[in-house]
């Protein structure tokens, strides 16, 4: 995640501009000059490049080795092939006597050019080694301490304020967190457990196993990074009874996410989860859960992890008309920047309308359950699905759910499900 900081701070720090104009560097060029003449006269380009940077350092400007030495190239050149041929010298020779310095407009060899010459015995404006000595700052981009410094403030704070949007953007309670990917692969199961409406069979391992394959297409909003994507999806669970009325059940499952807008990032999460569910009655069970899930960012090359596990009640009611199905869910999550333990409510209120085909409405609750977590951590998913066995031993699911009552984000999310038992 350090990384990450870094590449967003290296966006913003090259939207700043250190560059000062060319009447600013006058002054204080001017006081480095003098001191170069007072010591070497007209031969300052013998002083070193450790030298010249400490006088600019004294004049609160930062000089870097390779500047200084430019620096003093320059200045032998204006010495010794330009001030010593003062009547002979033009714009274009000026030009070409300093190319492997800096390269001069015509208004600039012009300038010097003026620097050089007199008039009436008075030099106009600032001496030529000011004028070159500042141009080539000015070009080089030497910076003033004290704007160095304010810029590098600045991007202190942008570094503590990045992070915390890292931080908000990671918090378990998100729908797109670590956290939450793992999380709800174990809630959409968790009909499954209590109550498999499909006729049963037997396995030599797993008593009554299946398999199930589960995908999703997520379509979001998210205003915490000023952009929108897509994230796509797919899992594999595999499940059975270990003991009478005591399931057993694997997930794995892979997610692509590609944000688009300002700060576009392409992360891929990958994760695993177990889950062991025993059912008191037809009507009631309980089971225990553990998962880790880790999150690749893709462009840099950083990464997001939350682990954790929780306890599940669910319970299955059904009637001549309707049938209820709820999972309450208490999670403990850890992840990079702390923990969280949230609450996750599901309820499922279908009808049966053939052997075949049933439908239901979907409602989702979740909250953080601790008051010290940043961000927006409680909001609703509210949809609905459609189920059709394909056979005694198969079916498949259809469901749509909308994320709502988030204030940074917002989602519209499809899922494709298939179970078939062995």
């Amino acid at each position: 995640m350090f990384k990450y900081i870094l590449s967003l701070l290296a966006l913003c720090f090259s939207s700043l501009s250190f560059g000062q104009t060319l009447d600013e560097f006058y002054n204080p060029v001017f006081k480095i000059e003098q001191e170069l003449q007072n010591k070497y006269e007209f031969s300052i380009y013998l002083a070193d490049a450790n030298e010249l940077q400490t006088l600019y350092d004294s004049e609160g400007l930062v000089l870097e080795i390779g500047q200084a030495n430019k620096l003093l190239g320059a200045l032998e050149v204006l010495e010794t092939d330009i001030l010593f041929n003062t009547y002979d010298l033009d714009i274009n020779s000026i030009k070409n006597s300093l190319s492997s310095f800096i390269t001069l407009t015509t208004d600039e060899a012009n300038n010097l050019l003026t620097h050089i010459s007199y008039s009436e015995g008075v030099l106009v404006g600032p001496n030529a080694h000011v004028y070159l000595m500042s141009l080539i700052s000015e070009r080089e981009g030497v910076s003033f301490k004290e704007i160095m410094e304010a810029v590098q403030e600045e991007i202190k704070k942008m570094a503590q304020q990045i992070e915390e949007e890292i931080k908000e953007a990671q918090r378990p309670a998100r729908p797109d967190s670590p956290t939450s990917i793992s999380v709800n692969r174990v809630i959409k199961r968790s009909k499954t457990f209590q109550f498999i409406t499909l006729p049963k069979a037997s396995g030599d391992w797993l008593g009554n196993a299946y398999t199930q394959v589960n995908a999703s297409y997520v379509s979001y909003n998210d205003r915490l990074a000023n952009g929108s994507g897509t994230e796509e999806g797919i899992s594999v669970v595999l499940g059975g009874e270990i003991a009478e009325d005591t399931s057993l059940s694997f997930s794995f499952g892979r997610s692509r996410n590609h944000r688009k807008g300002e700060d576009k990032l392409t992360s891929v999460s990958l994760g695993g989860d177990f889950m062991v569910h025993h059912k008191f009655t037809d009507e009631y069970g309980l089971g225990a859960f553990g998962y880790y899930q880790d999150t690749d960012i893709e462009e840099v090359d950083s990464n997001a992890f939350g682990y954790g596990g929780g306890l599940l009640f669910s319970t299955y009611h059904e009637s001549d008309h309707f049938y209820l199905s709820t999972a309450n869910t208490w999670v403990k999550s850890l992840y990079e920047y702390g923990n969280d333990q949230l609450y996750i409510g599901s309820v499922w209120l279908g009808h049966h309308w053939s052997d075949q085909l049933s439908t239901a409405l979907i409602a989702n609750f979740v909250d953080s359950l601790k008051s010290d977590q940043v961000g927006d951590n409680t909001y609703w998913t509210l949809g609905g699905e459609i189920t059709y066995a394909l056979h005694e031993n198969a079916s498949v699911t259809v469901s749509y759910e909308k994320t709502t009552s988030l204030d940074d984000y917002d989602a519209d999310t499809f899922y494709i499900n298939f179970i078939w038992l062995f």
